[in-house]
Order: C-alpha cells, then structure tokens, then sequence
C-alpha cells in the first residue's frame, strides 16, 4: 500500500495517522503524495477525523499543509468545528476558527444536515468557556 492507497472504507494512511495525533508521519505522508482532502466512505476527511478525535497537533498540521477548514463536511454535514464545539476543546476551535478568518471565512455558524451549529453542540455538552467563545465569536444565540 503506498500514501494514496485506500482500505475497502477509503481509508488512507494519512486518516490513521491524523487520527494518532502524528504530525510528523501526517507531513511525510502529504509530501509523498498523500490527497488531504480525501474522504473515507462516511465523508470524513483527515482533518474532520483528527477533530473528532481530539488531535489538536493533527489539526494544526492538516491546516498548515492547507486542509481546507471550510469544505470538510463527514455525511452528517459536521464540520471540525463542530466536533471541537461538542467536546469543549477550546484550543482547537481556536485553531479552526483563526484558520477559517485568515482565508476570509465565517466557520462559527456553519451548521450540520440537521441545522445544528456548533454553539448547539457546545452547549449541548455544557461547555460554558466554549460557548463564550463562539458567541465572542459572532455565533448566533436565536436560531
């Protein structure tokens, strides 16, 4: 299997090792052809899955190669805001939401196929400092 192989889910290394938080082997991988955009079968792509996953040094290392914060989507429509919304990990969503402004983006009130925006999921989670910082953020408190 070379770095543009897929398991029979659309698996690629690059997924495993963005969801183990190995920034090196994510950057190695990218450098020897590795597709950081590409989605497994449920629609995640790395960075979606590092998210979800809690690997903040994944993340960070997935948005300096340009893993497009804005179109990664998993088939729930959850972006990786979202799930850093929904586990209260503030410093990721700090991360996501500098590298979204910095490509002029708005990524605080992108919400999922079910209109859940990830100040729903922070609150969800009772994630209090998370919430202050999306609404801080511009995230709407009415819809």
């Amino acid at each position: 299997m070379d770095s543009r192989t897929a398991t029979t889910e659309d698996l690629t290394p690059l997924y495993f090792a963005a969801e183990s938080g190995h920034a090196d082997m994510i950057n190695f991988l990218i450098d020897s052809g590795a597709d950081i955009e590409a989605k497994a079968d449920f629609g995640s792509t790395p960075l979606i899955h590092a998210a979800s996953k809690g690997q903040l040094r994944s993340v960070e290392a997935l948005l300096e190669r340009g893993a497009n914060v804005m179109a990664t989507k998993d088939i729930g429509g959850n972006t990786a805001l979202y799930y850093a919304a929904k586990d209260g990990r503030s410093d990721m969503a700090r991360t996501l939401l500098d590298a979204a402004k910095m490509r002029g983006e708005n990524l605080v009130d992108k919400g999922n196929n079910s209109g859940y925006t990830p100040l729903m999921a922070a609150c969800n989670g009772d994630h209090l400092d998370m919430a202050k910082m999306l609404v801080e953020e511009g995230a709407g408190t009415r819809d």
